[in-house]
């Protein structure tokens, strides 16, 4: 069972939720970003949404405080109103919104404010595509919703895993679904007619970055019906999660930690020797499994759609 920890919670009034790109994210391809709460319940050792200082807003946010962002509907509907001409566009040319990239947009306080679920009706009404990540199954609450955008081309769920190995996700991921968890809750989105994949991130160096660990992931996620993954190296340019990450990583893995100071430069990133290395056992493992590493919008939305009229 997942640990628990009772929530701190605090609330906020953002007169703007949108925080909107000027070029779509390289990888991600949204062109916005939205996080109905700030902080987040799960308080994963890796995450770069936690707050360890006090916010823009003055509101002073502990690692596991949530705040609410109570004005979320009505700042959104405000702030769509420059994504209002999209609807006449193509789909493939609408601005897409990200939720749940600062924090997880299904963390269990979303189960009483639903500011998640309330954000993905304006969505929905107006015809505008999102990308959500998390890693809860309350997900399925809004499988409905997700089902009809799913069907228009509008909507992807990236069920985030890292790892198989359900002692390392516990050690690192406390409070979240074990693996096993996650991959059927990839195939219960599939089933209802949602595309779906997994975030393959963050990839530990010596952990989860071995040839045999990563196609044994891929291998999973095929047979559960993934559609896709975004794989991600871990990053340590956060002070905060740089040292989240040390502290365990001398507790529970000492030998390891000078490996990574072998990996990781001052600010923190990954050598470029070493990502062109994963990337690579990346590519062959995606081309074996044969799930892209990208965002396969179209193909996906065609896939879905045919499924759904072959169904009975």
């Amino acid at each position: 069972m997942p640990e628990t920890r009772k929530r701190q919670t605090g609330f906020l009034q953002p007169k703007k939720v949108l925080k909107v790109l000027d070029e779509p994210h390289p990888q991600f391809l949204n062109n916005a970003f939205l996080d109905p709460y700030s902080g987040c319940e799960y308080g994963c050792v890796f995450c770069h949404g936690l707050k360890e200082d006090v916010a823009d807003t003055g509101d002073p946010v502990s690692p596991w405080r949530v705040s609410i962002k109570t004005s979320c509907v009505f700042s959104l509907n405000r702030d769509l109103a420059a994504f209002e001409s999209d609807s006449a566009l193509p789909k493939e040319k609408r601005r897409s919104t990200g939720i749940g990239f600062g924090s997880d947009p299904y963390q269990p306080c979303e189960a009483e404010y639903r500011l998640t679920q309330r954000s993905l009706e304006i969505f929905r009404d107006k015809s505008l595509p999102v990308h959500i990540i998390t890693k809860s199954d309350l997900v399925l609450r809004d499988a409905g919703i997700l089902s009809e955008l799913s069907r228009e081309g509008l909507c992807v769920v990236s069920v985030s895993l890292f790892t198989l190995k359900e002692e390392l996700a516990r050690i690192f991921e406390p409070r979240v679904l074990p693996p096993k968890k996650r991959l059927d809750l990839i195939a219960k989105l599939r089933r209802a007619g949602i595309v779906a994949g997994a975030a393959v991130m963050p990839i530990f160096p010596h952990l989860t970055d071995s040839p045999g660990e990563l196609d044994a992931l891929y291998s999973r996620l095929k047979s559960h019906g993934a559609l896709y993954s975004m794989p991600g190296i871990l990053s340590l340019d956060r002070p905060g999660a740089r040292a989240r990450v040390e502290r365990v990583l001398r507790e529970r893995f000492p030998a390891l930690w000078k490996n990574f100071e072998g990996i990781y430069g001052k600010e923190g990133y990954p050598s470029q020797e070493y990502c062109g290395r994963v990337l690579e056992t990346l590519k062959q493992v995606s081309r074996r499994r044969e799930i892209p590493t990208v965002l396969p919008l179209e193909s996906a939305r065609l896939a879905v759609t045919a499924e759904l009229r072959s169904s009975p």
